[in-house]
């Protein structure tokens, strides 16, 4: 999926311990993007800082994934009540196609799915079945990516930390703290 890009998703990101207790650490909205070595975008950066430093470390302890809702704004049931109308209206379509020309999801993003569920990339949607829809939304909705590693430090885009803005006099960047002492940056 290089060079694909979703938007508008949410992207929510998951910790689970080995007794497969999970946890939501955060969630962010806006644009995803799949790049040659995984996932990139604004709202992946925000979420890295959420991982622990010794990532690769930690995975013994626990894992990681991304959930992405492909249709953050839209619930469950109506997107369902959605992809049953047009499955109706195109009974002689492909699911990629009718994934890609009315819900806007890239073709090989939409074909991938597809196969992932076990329908295959060229799946009928004469073929869908209940059963097939209800996976399928819970993709559209939920679709998970397991984190294998981060990019590491050398090539990291975000940092936590900084000063409060609350600790600074935002007409002359003084500290409220510390007279004489100015910051300036991002």
């Amino acid at each position: 999926l290089s060079g694909v890009s979703l938007k508008n998703v949410r992207l929510s990101l998951w910790s689970q311990t080995a007794d497969k207790t999970r946890q939501k650490l955060a969630q962010q909205d806006g644009d995803l993007l799949f790049t040659h070595f995984g996932v990139s975008g604004p709202p992946v950066l925000l979420l890295s800082r959420q991982l622990p430093d010794s990532f690769e470390l930690q995975a013994a302890l626990r894992t990681f994934s991304l959930s992405v809702d492909l249709f953050p704004t839209l619930p469950a049931q109506q997107l369902d009540e959605q992809l049953l109308r047009h499955f109706v209206q195109m009974p002689l379509g492909q699911v990629k196609t009718v994934l890609n020309k009315q819900f806007s999801i890239p073709l090989a993003m939409a074909a991938l799915l597809t196969e992932r569920l076990g329908f295959g990339r060229d799946a009928a949607v004469r073929d869908m079945t209940k059963e097939r829809r209800r996976l399928l939304l819970a993709s559209l909705k939920n679709l998970e990516l397991p984190l294998k590693r981060s990019r590491g430090y050398a090539e990291a885009m975000t940092t936590a930390g900084g000063i409060s803005l609350k600790e600074i006099r935002p007409q002359t960047m003084e500290s409220v703290l510390v007279p004489h002492l100015y910051f300036a940056g991002e």
